[in-house]
């Protein structure tokens, strides 16, 4: 616990020195140093959820479409800790909502179904335009996600999702159609005439 405790007094510290630095305007801070995980200092404001400090760093030049070693971003670490706000921040900013890690091929909208965070499921799908129907390395999609961890409210909004796509689907499928009998019509009318 004491290391845990050290870490967290050191990462607190660390961002306070960025947050200071990065108001200094002529002072030159190197925001895409990694740890040896491959994360910068803007995944660690992601994961403490300080929607001040992440958009310090945003502002003065740190990457939102960063990714550390094992394919994790910015936008699944804030999700995988929780974090709304910075979650939409991020989003705003332009991060991918369909980026895929490169452990499991899980995206930020797999790890909200799985931890049941139906705000941040929304978040994503609306805001985001997070793919509800993509599939994991196992071939998982984040409604089976869902319901593997028996979030039946996230289970059944991405249900509702799904039918309003594919019912979109079949209106403009039919608005094609009627549109090429019509365009076929006048055809054979102009051919007609002549």
């Amino acid at each position: 616990m004491q290391t845990k405790c050290a870490t967290i007094t050191l990462l607190i510290a660390f961002l306070l020195f960025v947050s200071v630095q990065c108001e200094n305007k002529n002072s030159r801070v190197d925001l895409e140093i990694t740890d040896n995980e491959g994360k910068t200092a803007i995944f660690h404001a992601a994961q403490g959820g300080n929607v001040e400090i992440t958009t310090l760093l945003i502002n003065h030049g740190a990457r939102v479409d960063r990714t550390d070693k094992k394919g994790n971003s910015v936008l699944h670490d804030s999700v995988l800790y929780g974090n709304f706000g910075v979650t939409e921040l991020f989003l705003k900013s332009g991060a991918k909502a369909n980026l895929r890690r490169f452990t499991d091929g899980h995206t930020a909208l797999h790890i909200a179904c799985q931890l049941g965070r139906l705000d941040i499921v929304e978040l994503l799908v609306e805001k985001g335009g997070a793919d509800i129907e993509i599939a994991a390395n196992d071939g998982s999609t984040p409604l089976a996600v869902a319901l593997r961890n028996e979030h039946i409210e996230i289970a059944d909004y991405l249900q509702t999702k799904q039918n309003h796509t594919r019912h979109m689907g079949k209106t403009n499928q039919k608005k094609i159609e009627q549109t090429v009998k019509r365009d076929e019509s006048r055809r054979m009318k102009d051919r007609e005439e002549l």
